[in-house]
């Protein structure tokens, strides 16, 4: 069962908040990012920003340095690959799994959610596009009850998600929309 964010802590709230800022591209590859800063963004102490940031950390969203100092990594080609290859064989798994659970209802949501993607490119809105993206594709993927796939699919775009934001200029989505 699902916790309204009400329900969260105020840990569980900020984590939350600091993954969905890296889902949604957000945070840039190879920057920085302060316990200071996210505190003042977000309004609360350091404590429960050191906490998601450790918990980023342990998720590989987000890498400590040798300096100490927390980033978003970079992408290598090498690193992508990997990650487009978790990504196609979890991924195709899960769709092939919520195939018994796709009803109607399911199928409307999906279309409905793939118009507003087609209209995101249509305004070169690329972050809302990212957002649509993702939550076609969680929908179909959380249709089939799992607690295996999807942890691990959204780790994967917790550690994708930031260089996708970044290859997503507005010229790219207008190359789609030739």
């Amino acid at each position: 069962m699902t916790k309204s964010l009400k329900d969260k802590t105020l840990q569980e709230q900020v984590y939350e908040n600091l993954k969905l800022g890296l889902l949604n591209g957000e945070f840039k590859p190879g920057v920085s990012v302060t316990i200071r800063g996210l505190a003042e963004e977000l309004g609360v102490s350091a404590m429960p920003i050191r906490e998601a940031l450790r918990r980023l950390t342990t998720e590989r969203a987000l890498v400590l340095t040798p300096t100490g100092r927390v980033r978003v990594p970079c992408m290598t080609r090498k690193k992508l690959n990997q990650l487009v290859s978790a990504r196609i064989c979890l991924e195709k798994q899960a769709a092939i799994d919520a195939i018994p659970y796709i009803d109607d209802e399911m199928i409307e949501a999906l279309s409905l959610l793939n118009d507003e993607i087609d209209q995101c490119i249509e305004r070169n809105d690329y972050q809302a596009y990212l957002q649509k993206h993702r939550r076609f594709h969680f929908t179909l993927y959380q249709a089939a009850p799992s607690d295996v796939f999807m942890p691990l699919i959204e780790s994967v775009w917790l550690q994708v998600s930031p260089f996708l934001s970044l290859t997503l200029s507005l010229e790219h989505l207008q190359s789609y929309n030739t």
